[in-house]
This record gives structure tokens, C-alpha cells and sequence, in this order.
């Protein structure tokens, strides 16, 4: 799941996101910090943020 959170299909990442938020772990955090802030699509770097507050 972690691997797809590089997918070039913006709607790949979004939905691993997703997912890796509704499994809970909290080791992903500083993944999502990563792409909440180099992301080039607006959306995914959002959902990153709040799934990374989210799990936090």
C-alpha cells in the first residue's frame, strides 16, 4: 500500500492515503508529512495532511 502512495494516477495515491488512514498506523505519519508538502496535486496533499492529523 505504501509504494502505491507514489502511483503517477493522482486517484492511486488518494485512495492509499485513504486507506492507510482507515488501517490506523501511525508509523505512515512522516510519509504523509513528506507528501502533504511535495505533492504536486492540491487534493492529494490535503488528504495527506488531515490523515496524517488524523492519525496523530
Amino acid at each position: 500500500m505504501i509504494d502505491c502512495l507514489d502511483h503517477d494516477r493522482t486517484a492511486v495515491r488518494v485512495r492509499s492515503i485513504w486507506a492507510l488512514g482507515h488501517l490506523g498506523d501511525d508509523a505512515v505519519v512522516p510519509k504523509l508529512r513528506t507528501i502533504a508538502a511535495t505533492d504536486d496535486d492540491e487534493d492529494v496533499r490535503e488528504i495527506a495532511e488531515k490523515t496524517a492529523n488524523f492519525l496523530t
